[in-house]
């Protein structure tokens, strides 16, 4: 996948066969045999379409489609994940569309479920899913006006080094007013992350000067925070 960087870093590369952008529909091929996937530690079973699993999810392609035990059973066991966010994926997969189970939309759904949501397709490289989440993360922070800085560690915890999930949310504390509010909440040591401070004074010394007076996010192009093969964009 690309990740887009500022100009002067280098991108990093990883292809992937699972879909980018929306547009990539599945087809009728991912709609014949079903997968059995049984999450959490109550061993709660999701029935859906093996193909369309495949279709989105690199993670899963390679669980079902291969000689694993999983691929030949057709059932992949998944006793560290939440249910209750699987239930949104399996959702989304079927209507494209992010939605809780209190049937809050998009930017309308919690920070915390947004995060998490992005945190699951990261690890289980569901790129169109992250690329969702954070057109949803992005409107809802613009509405609200508020950055979930007390989430910083949780997302540090969850991620690897230069994703967009952190990127976003330090770029969100440097420019946008968060900064006060991140430094109140780290003053404790137990919240407090030394690679996102680290990602945070980077930043902060090569801030654009214009946006920051406007309060505002650097002009970039929409998919700026997105997971995409090289090639690849959003419509």
């Amino acid at each position: 996948m690309v990740i887009h960087k500022d100009e002067k870093q280098p991108a990093s590369k990883e292809v992937t066969k699972a879909a980018s952008v929306l547009s990539s529909e599945p087809g009728g091929a991912c709609f014949r045999d079903i997968a059995k996937i049984v999450v959490g530690p109550e061993e709660r079973e999701f029935l859906i379409h093996k193909g369309l699993l495949c279709h989105y999810s690199e993670y899963f392609r390679g669980a079902l489609s291969g000689s694993f035990k999983e691929g030949l059973e057709g059932a992949v066991p998944m006793p560290q994940e939440d249910p209750y966010l699987f239930e949104i994926v399996v959702s989304w997969c079927y209507t494209r569309k992010l939605q809780d189970m209190a049937d809050k939309a998009g930017s309308e759904m919690d920070y915390l479920d947004l995060i998490n949501l992005w945190i699951f397709g990261d690890k289980h490289i569901i790129p169109a899913l992250q690329n969702a989440v954070m057109d949803a993360f992005m409107q809802k922070n613009a509405a609200v006006k508020h950055i979930p800085s007390c989430y910083i560690l949780h997302i540090y915890e969850n991620t690897m080094p230069r994703s967009q999930m952190r990127r976003v949310v330090i770029d969100l504390v440097a420019y946008t007013g968060g900064l006060d509010e991140y430094v109140e909440c780290t003053e404790e040591k137990e919240y407090r992350h030394e690679e996102a401070w680290g990602d945070l004074v980077l930043v902060l010394d090569k801030r654009d000067q214009k946006a920051c007076e406007l309060n505002a996010l650097p002009k970039r192009g929409k998919c700026y925070y997105h997971v995409h093969n090289d090639g690849e964009s959003c419509k």
